[in-house]
């Protein structure tokens, strides 16, 4: 406000010398822009600048090479490792429902599984993606859809982790134990409870028949990939003390990884670093 008020601040020049100040803050806020916009997700940037200016330090006072080459050098750094980067590691976000066979409405997100499953696909089989990294914020949806999509995460080969942020509801359980490291911010939660339907039921034996074997077929996933015992997944998805207006149960991101639901507590960085190690072991 002192500066502001003083006659000498508000002239171009100072504008111009804010511009020039600032103007690598300024490159770099349009690169990530087209990172985001692209739907990826890159955390290297402060690294890669750090980096690239201790080049273009090094190069002119120590070896004595002239700025503008080392500038050039130092672009070409630069490109390469970002290109590196975002080949490595591919991020792919489901939020909202699991959208299967029938459309939802349009003011409800969704994930299309007829969208996921050939990515996955290309994902597996692509030779310049090492890792997938899952972000998960889930409101349940289509079971076959989610069970779908689960079962392709959990045969992929490449390296996988997940990362719960928000919730994970109802099949978005299963999804978010696939991979092969899971985790779970400690502000998140997961919502278990039986399988249920909207629209017209048969009231027959039948029926109840086929709801208690696709429930059965969430269970044995997630015990399977997981290290939650059948009793103890039973017994939350059947809780009736928890929820007020259901059956079921939630838990918080410290209790979903006591019960053994899912591997540990994390952050972005914690399940980046995760990915790397991975990508690294199996290069090994």
């Amino acid at each position: 406000a002192i500066a502001y008020g003083s006659k000498g601040f508000t002239t171009l020049r100072t504008f111009v010398n804010m511009f020039i100040d600032n103007a690598h803050y300024g490159i770099s806020a349009v690169g990530m822009t087209m990172v985001l916009i692209t739907g990826g997700i890159d955390n290297s940037v402060a690294s890669i600048a750090s980096l690239t200016g201790m080049f273009i330090a090094y190069g002119n006072s120590i070896l004595g090479i002239h700025p503008m080459w080392c500038i050039l050098f130092a672009l070409v750094v630069g490109v390469g490792l970002g290109l590196l980067q975002g080949a490595a590691i591919h991020c792919l976000t489901i939020a909202g429902q699991i959208e299967g066979h029938m459309l939802l409405p349009n003011t409800q997100k969704a994930t299309k599984y007829e969208h996921v499953l050939p990515l996955l696909a290309y994902l597996e089989e692509s030779k310049e993606i090492d890792g997938v990294l899952f972000l998960l914020n889930t409101a349940g949806g289509d079971v076959e859809a989610g069970l779908a999509i689960a079962e392709l995460i959990s045969g992929m080969k490449k390296p996988t982790v997940s990362l719960v942020l928000g919730g994970g509801h109802s099949i978005g359980v299963p999804l978010a134990v696939a991979p092969m490291v899971t985790m779970i911010a400690p502000s998140a939660s997961m919502t278990i409870h039986p399988v249920r339907t909207s629209g017209t039921i048969i009231a027959a034996p039948q029926t109840y028949q086929y709801f208690e074997r696709l429930q059965e077929r969430i269970v044995r996933f997630v015990t399977k990939n997981s290290r939650i015992g059948r009793d103890e997944f039973l017994r939350l998805m059947m809780d009736t003390q928890d929820l007020a207006s259901d059956v079921g149960s939630v838990l918080y991101g410290e209790e979903a990884v006591a019960c053994g639901l899912i591997q540990r507590l994390g952050s972005l960085s914690d399940a980046l670093d995760a990915l790397y190690a991975l990508i690294d072991e199996k290069k090994k």
